[in-house]
């Protein structure tokens, strides 16, 4: 006779269940566990130069809310002089450097000055937001410059969300009688992901709309990162059940789908509250 290992478990489980509202039920908080160390390589921009960086942030992750370590830097080859440490966000690559901190690089260092303050992200700027970090001089001209990559210890991450309307108007879909009929963008956007030492051990990807423009392909958005499409049946109707590529699927905040023209039309908000 087989016996049921965990039937505690399961009783618990179902009476938690049971507790939960419909839409509770459907919907539940994202999931997610992080742990992973973000390291810079800071390359000359002189083709000529020989200096060098590392930059390194640790970096945790608890259901959307990101800590960051201080900012460990080493530098090396630079003339001294105070240099500012400057990045750039994925967002916008070209926009203004976000100011870090100074450094002062000394090759007699004064004995009597009191330890440099560990640099420190500013507010508003997490780890993962950062595009690229750049040194520059007193000219102020950038020395050294480079972008991340990640060490992952852990990450597990599990969504399920809703997916809603972003556009103002909904499709026109072709009713049973012939005759076009309003349908409310509606559907829901699952992602189960685990990586575990740099590993991917799970990535499971399923998006199911309804309400859309009809035989339109759509393009799909990882927090407004283009990285797929899917196309719709006549009635509205997409699904995809795989989003395959070079790119993380665990810690996406926004799945977007968006028209030719670029227009956002229906969205999955996997940490609602959490800009």
């Amino acid at each position: 006779m087989r016996i049921n290992p965990r039937p505690t478990l399961f009783v618990l489980l179902s009476g938690f269940l049971l507790a939960l509202s419909p839409v509770a039920e459907a919907f539940p908080r994202t999931k997610e566990k992080a742990d992973l160390t973000l390291t810079f390589t800071l390359s000359p921009i002189d083709p000529a130069g020989t200096a060098s960086g590392t930059a390194t942030i640790h970096v945790t992750r608890r259901n959307g809310v990101e800590t960051d370590g201080p900012l460990d830097l080493t530098l090396s080859g630079l003339a001294d002089g105070t240099y500012t440490l400057e990045a750039t966000t994925k967002a916008d690559p070209a926009g203004a450097p976000i100011l870090i901190g100074s450094i002062v690089l000394s090759s007699v260092p004064d004995p009597a000055a009191p330890p440099a303050a560990p640099l420190t992200l500013p507010a508003g700027l997490s780890a993962l937001e950062i595009d690229t970090l750049s040194v520059s001089d007193a000219t102020p001209a950038v020395v050294l410059a480079g972008s991340a990559s990640e060490s992952v210890t852990l990450w597990l991450f599990f969504g399920n969300r809703p997916l809603v309307p972003v556009a103002p108007v909904a499709a026109a879909i072709p009713s049973e009688t012939g005759k076009p009929k309003a349908k409310k963008v509606h559907g829901h956007v699952l992602i189960q992901a685990a990586i575990r030492d740099d590993v991917e051990k799970r990535r499971k990807f399923l998006l199911v709309g309804h309400g859309l423009a009809p035989e339109t392909t759509l393009t799909v958005n990882l927090d407004g990162a283009p990285v797929g499409s899917v196309t719709t049946t006549k009635r509205g109707k997409a699904m995809l059940k795989r989003l395959d590529g070079d790119f993380r699927l665990a810690g996406v905040h926004v799945v977007s789908l968006s028209d030719a023209d670029g227009n956002v039309v229906a969205e999955a908000d996997f940490f609602p509250g959490i800009e």
